[in-house]
């Protein structure tokens, strides 16, 4: 039996955690879904398949664009059904659902995890990339404009103003990290992890480059990278020595890595909040990256890990902090102090104060 304050909130989004593509948009929604479900709320999550079973409803909306068109025909349906959603959730993953157009008179709140506007032309045709960034700089402002934002990392919220935002309707709510136990282990030999998907803005290039220069400087060691894309077949076919590409590989595995490795690498030229590396923070692992919108939110400069300018601050950074362990342990202890402080819990917890506030009348801000 549901309890009289308990609420009913809608999380609309591009794919599940079941997608082959899935990354870390797809991890924010299911932990927090899981946890609003498990504090006594009712979640539905409607997104393209495929899709599998959750504690929380989840809603096949059928293939990677069709969804756009059946997403506000399912939620008219379960609202006639069931009553209207306390808050609508929104998640903006290039393009929105454009909800304030068909669900008006109920709240609604757009969830940005990072503004795409250079990444349209490494992934799209050049007509098909002009408009997305025109629905993204110029429609999705307009239509939105009276509709609260939840950005996921400072980085994030200062590029929603860029597009024209109020940055009176954005709040920022960080993401979490699952707690692992500390881990003091290393392996005997340089071993140096990276994960994402193999896409262009992940600019895996400027880390195999760089690492060819560390790997000299050391003498030897492994660069293992985790993930699978559509550069996949390119980067296989040359990679430098000492070097390893995975794939996609299962969670247990993923985190032994982490656990045995020495730092994470990440080159990403943005991110919306850099959650590998709060990953690798969980289990004391530090990371060497490059300076960028995301990645800023997730490090703190000397003292979780390390930003860098360039490639040549990359290879000098990685290499000093391999030749350096106490620096290393240092920073990796920090932050896993650091990350201990961004649970899931934190970050669920917080969904669910901004529902309550407007469900209450008010515009989050």
């Amino acid at each position: 039996m549901t309890h009289a304050s308990s609420m009913r909130l809608a999380i609309i989004t591009w794919r599940d955690t079941a997608n082959p593509l899935a990354g870390g948009a797809e991890i924010l929604t299911d932990n927090i879904a899981r946890i609003i479900q498990s504090r006594g709320h009712d979640v539905t999550v409607i997104c393209g398949g495929p899709t599998e079973q959750h504690p929380y409803n989840i809603i096949n909306a059928g293939g990677t664009y069709t969804q756009y068109l059946r997403v506000p025909w399912i939620v008219y349906k379960l609202e006639k059904r069931y009553g209207a959603f306390d808050l609508l959730i929104d998640v903006e993953n290039g393009i929105p659902f454009f909800s304030p157009l068909w669900h008006r008179h109920h709240p609604n709140v757009c969830l940005v995890h990072h503004v795409h506007t250079d990444q349209w032309s490494t992934r799209f045709s050049p007509a098909v990339a002009a408009f997305g960034r025109f629905m993204e700089k110029t429609v999705m402002p307009l239509v939105y404009k009276n509709t609260p934002f939840v950005a996921v990392s400072p980085s994030t919220a200062s590029a929603l103003v860029e597009i024209g935002i109020d940055r009176k309707h954005i709040v920022i709510i960080e993401n979490g990290v699952s707690a692992h136990p500390a881990v003091q282990k290393e392996s005997n030999e340089p071993l140096f992890i990276a994960i994402g998907r193999l896409v262009p803005h992940k600019q895996i290039n400027i880390m195999l480059e760089a690492w060819k220069i560390v790997r000299k400087e050391l003498k030897g060691g492994r660069l293992l990278i985790i993930g699978s894309g559509p550069e996949y077949t390119t980067l296989v076919s040359s990679l430098p020595p000492g070097c390893e590409l995975l794939g996609h590989v299962d969670e247990n595995t993923k985190w032994k890595l982490l656990e045995n490795c020495w730092m994470l690498i990440h080159t990403a030229h943005h991110e919306g909040w850099g959650m590998v590396i709060l990953e690798a923070a969980s289990v004391g692992k530090p990371s060497v990256a490059l300076d960028a919108p995301g990645v800023r939110d997730a490090i703190i400069n000397n003292v979780t890990g390390i930003l860098c300018n360039n490639i040549q601050d990359l290879e000098e950074a990685w290499t000093r902090l391999a030749r350096d362990s106490k620096l290393r342990h240092m920073l990796g202890s920090q932050a896993r102090d650091r990350s201990l402080k961004l649970s899931w819990e934190r970050t669920a917890e917080q969904y669910i104060t901004m529902a309550k506030t407007m469900r209450n009348g008010h515009i989050a801000s």
